[in-house]
């Protein structure tokens, strides 16, 4: 059979060619003054909603029993950006369901071109169809597009009868029963095939000249040996006994599946997949469940193309965590994270913590690594391994099984982008003396605090160092000697910031790193005594100063509050504010902290005041009294 498709005058079909609209969605293949042979073509217009699935069906061909018959047809699409997709079967009837051979299947079809299809058994290619009985076929071509893309011209169909090989190639060609480092090669051989050579190989390899042959007498066939987490390409060739070879079938492309654990060292780049699917291992937890989570994304990477990236919800604040493939650690053995991690705005701040625990859970994320709440870094940095703030600790595993480490986006809402990528995890000689960990201080008071921490089993003494916020421990602080957690500090003032470093001695095996900071507040004093000043500027607004309270005396809710605003304060940057009601006039109180006052001495009290308009005149009065309440309020 030969056909052109320019007997007919667009768009009337050819004698004998019938169209079928599997969807039913009024999109067809209908003739087509666009033609590889003037002036007709078989076109498939694309549909706006709906992918196709549409058919066009050659008459029925009265095929020989024991022949073998070669179709070829030049084929295109009409544009280089909107790929069609195409496949073409040989069945019994114009029913789909029937059409149960496949000669040819392309989902990327690109370019304005015609193509001309190629004999073979090869991709791409088309086999010989020979049928098993005598009777009429119809050849079926089906359009595969997604929707909206253009158009898919098919001409010049010609379908031949050929001498049947001597030697078949097989059929059939599949990969089962996928494991880490084998798999399942299943086919069907010809009548007479005696024997088979299976050739296998990494992607795109010749298997003429290169790959591994596994020979086999049937199927199925066993590969075994192969690598984890690793593509293949898998071709197979008949042998017929005295009537010779067989061309190639293939390639089959497979991937072999993840392995349970890894070992270290480990390094994952996110790259070996195409985004947004993520590495074997690697897993995300949507802790929040407001649908904003990590994801794989292209384009953004240190190394290209890809980095992890954690985009802001405008609502939420970040809980979002990806996890490291599962790996092996081994007691006593330490090990060492590195990472590299950048923002897209240094306008918008992002916040990122890494954790280590035995599951890739967020209850089961039991140590910090890592943690900074003022990421603002637009070019990649690269961690540095250490103890002090911003540095990425030393872990050492207290018992050998299966860890993950978790990456933990913080960011507050309505932020931009974070990104991570390049985590490598090495193993390195465990420090004879190991830094403490677990820093953490509680027990606040006015003038005192408890440092509670986890040392090292040959710890022997400790070295508490404490100082105001930004103090450098090398060579300021005071210092505090402890034998044991929990270390107690004493004289500390009230509502006054500190931070605290540690270093642990191990008796001969010398002292650790230190590790710090981690910062505190002092409680507020339970009352102070004149002089008292108050600029509200301690504090980032909306939060209160020390012992300073408001009472929404009309429960409208409105209320002073601190206000962080251009020229609000006489001081910068904050000043206490009291927004006004539409409804309700102002019955609004803010107290000064508690102040011890002596009978028989007088105090005099000054402070700044405006409104926010000379349009609109606002009132104040001011009270003393023995209670921070409306009715404790007793001297105007």
């Amino acid at each position: 059979m030969v056909g052109a498709v320019n007997v007919t005058v667009a768009p009337a079909l050819p004698c004998g060619i019938t169209v079928l609209d599997a969807n039913s969605d009024a999109t067809v293949w209908k003739t087509a003054a666009s033609g590889s042979s003037t002036p007709n073509s078989m076109r498939y217009t694309y549909n706006l909603n709906n992918s196709a699935n549409d058919w066009f069906f050659t008459p029925g061909l009265p095929l020989r029993a024991g022949y073998s018959y070669q179709l070829q047809f030049k084929y295109r699409a009409n544009s280089t950006t909107f790929a069609e997709g195409l496949e073409v079967k040989v069945g019994t009837s114009t029913n789909p369901t029937s059409q149960n051979t496949t000669l040819f299947s392309n989902t990327n079809i690109l370019g304005s071109t015609y193509n001309t299809t190629a004999a073979g058994y090869l991709a791409g290619q088309i086999p010989l169809f020979t049928p098993t009985a005598a009777g009429t076929y119809y050849f079926g071509f089906h359009a595969i597009s997604a929707a909206n893309q253009l158009y898919l011209d098919v001409d010049d169909l010609v379908i031949t009868e050929v001498a049947t090989p001597a030697c078949l190639p097989p059929t059939a060609l599949a990969v089962s029963n996928i494991t880490t480092t084998g798999a399942t090669v299943t086919f069907t051989g010809p009548s007479n095939g005696s024997a088979y050579t299976i050739i296998y190989g990494a992607p795109g390899f010749n298997p003429a000249t290169a790959g591994t042959s596994v020979p086999a007498t049937t199927s199925p066939v066993t590969l075994t040996g192969l690598t984890a987490n690793t593509g293949y390409q898998v071709y197979i060739r008949a042998t017929c006994g005295s009537n010779g070879t067989s061309s190639l079938t293939g390639p089959v492309s497979f991937t072999t599946a993840c392995p349970a654990t890894y070992t270290i060292p480990y390094t994952e780049t996110f790259d070996g997949v195409t985004a947004p699917a993520l590495p074997c291992g690697v897993t995300v937890l949507d802790a929040n469940g407001d649908n904003t989570t990590w994801a794989n994304a292209s384009g953004v990477g240190n190394s290209t193309p890809n980095a992890m990236r954690y985009a802001y919800n405008s609502s939420n604040a970040a809980d979002d965590w990806f996890f490291s493939a599962p790996l092996q650690l081994v007691a006593g053995k330490s090990y060492q994270l590195q990472f590299k991690y950048k923002i897209l705005s240094a306008t918008y701040p992002e916040g990122l913590e890494v954790k280590v625990g035995l599951a890739a859970t967020a209850a089961g994320q039991t140590t910090t690594l890592f943690s900074n709440t003022n990421l603002t870094n637009t070019t990649y940095a690269t961690t540095v391994a250490g103890s002090t703030a911003g540095q990425v600790t030393l872990f050492t595993a207290n018992a050998s099984g299966t860890y993950y480490f978790g990456f933990h986006a913080i960011s507050i809402a309505n932020q931009e982008s974070l990104y991570v990528d390049d985590v490598q995890i090495t193993e390195v000689p465990t420090p004879a003396c190991p830094a403490p960990s677990g820093l953490v201080v509680n027990g606040l008071t006015t003038t005192g605090a408890t440092v509670a921490f986890t040392g090292p089993t040959n710890g022997t003494a400790y070295t508490v160092i404490y100082g105001p916020s930004g103090f450098n421990p090398a060579t300021s602080g005071t210092v505090v000697s402890g034998t044991s957690s929990p270390v107690t500090l004493t004289g500390l003032l009230a509502n006054t910031n500190y931070c605290v470093y540690l270093r642990a001695t191990c008796g001969s095996s010398g002292t650790s790193t230190l590790v710090g900071p981690v910062c505190f507040t002092t409680a507020c004093a339970t009352s102070a005594s004149p002089p008292y000043s108050e600029n509200f500027d301690g504090v980032t607004a909306p939060a209160l100063p020390c012992g300073v309270t408001v009472l929404d005396a009309n429960g409208d809710g409105t209320r002073w509050a601190n206000y962080n605003g251009t020229g609000t304060g006489g001081s910068t940057p904050n000043a206490m504010r009291y927004s006004y009601n539409g409804t309700n006039a102002a019955d609004d109180w803010f107290f000064t902290a508690p102040l011890t006052l002596t009978a028989g001495v007088s105090y005099q009290l000054q402070f700044k005041y405006k409104a926010g308009s000379s349009t609109y005149v606002e009132a104040l009065e001011v009270k003393v009294g023995s209670a921070a309440t409306v009715a404790g309020q007793t001297t105007t």
